[in-house]
């Protein structure tokens, strides 16, 4: 895991189809961001989150890749089979990890963590 996520304190969330917002929260002082793929996406754009989170990744130093997560859709909906496909994507290019919404089972979150690879973080929400 790393340490930016091990010593987080403080959490910003920016929706992910407003991926300008990005660095502006970086420089917020928050010790993580966090790009919402979830409640903070309507349904009909979540496909467009995905794509505008790994545009602007591609464009963030990787100082600030090592403080960034990602919220996925929890595994009960549509979307989640997508994510997943994403963030392996996107934590081979940097990306912190993932906040896992609505984790109530061990084989979810063991899902997430095979997609993210064993250097992402996992953030499980009960």
């Amino acid at each position: 895991m790393p340490d930016s996520v091990r010593h987080a304190c403080s959490f910003l969330f920016v929706p992910a189809t407003q991926p300008e917002r990005l660095p502006k929260a970086l420089a917020s002082g928050a010790d993580l961001v966090i790009a919402d793929w979830e409640d903070a996406v309507a349904p009909a754009d979540k496909e467009r989150a995905r794509t505008a989170l790994a545009d602007a990744l591609a464009a963030l130093p990787a100082p600030q890749r090592a403080r960034l997560l990602v919220r996925i859709n929890s595994e009960a909906t549509p979307w989640f089979a997508a994510d997943l496909q994403a963030l392996a994507q996107l934590t081979a290019q940097g990306l912190a990890g993932a906040v896992v919404p609505k984790a109530e089972r061990a084989q979810t979150l063991q899902a997430v963590a095979q997609a993210a690879g064993p250097q992402a973080a996992l953030v499980p929400l009960v």
